[in-house]
């Protein structure tokens, strides 16, 4: 376990909040959603260095999310997931109307909240069910150095 790394990504994923907090109160929809979602990642990447989890790429994201929600039973964790992904797009593309951005906030919010309690806790037994969940852990057990080698990113 890597308590160092995954402190300092749960330190930078409330930092993340905060300002987006601070950007949605003074109208910068677009910074809002690119904070929000770097602090839906800092969370998420904050469990996979605590479990020893691969998280250098996007996608790799992707697998943490899908196998805490796995694990937990909690498939609207991955919903939540997709929303930051969707305020990360915004930051590019400005499609998000600022309403929706307003009620991200709080879903990414709760996502964070759900992580941290989850980064704090002993990892549930989990039993794989299905070849799709075998593959996701093998990316996320994989050595670091191969599976950073191997990437096409």
């Amino acid at each position: 376990m890597t308590t160092s790394g995954s402190n300092k990504y749960a330190n930078a994923s409330r930092r993340f909040m905060a300002q987006a907090k601070v950007e949605l109160e003074i109208g910068d929809f677009v910074q809002a959603s690119e904070k929000a979602w770097g602090a839906a990642a800092c969370a998420l990447k904050a469990v996979a260095e605590q479990r020893e989890w691969n998280h250098q790429r996007h996608s790799l994201l992707y697998d943490v999310s899908d196998q805490i929600a796995d694990e937990l039973a909690r498939p609207e964790l991955i919903d939540w997931f997709g929303l930051a992904n969707a305020l990360h797009q915004n930051y590019y593309e400005q499609w998000m109307p600022e309403e929706v951005v307003e009620n991200s906030i709080p879903r990414i919010e709760l996502l964070i909240a759900e992580l941290e309690t989850v980064r704090q806790s002993p990892a549930p037994p989990f039993t794989l069910e299905t070849r799709a969940q075998r593959r996701r852990l093998e990316r996320l057990t994989a050595r670091r150095e191969t599976a950073v080698a191997e990437s096409p990113e």
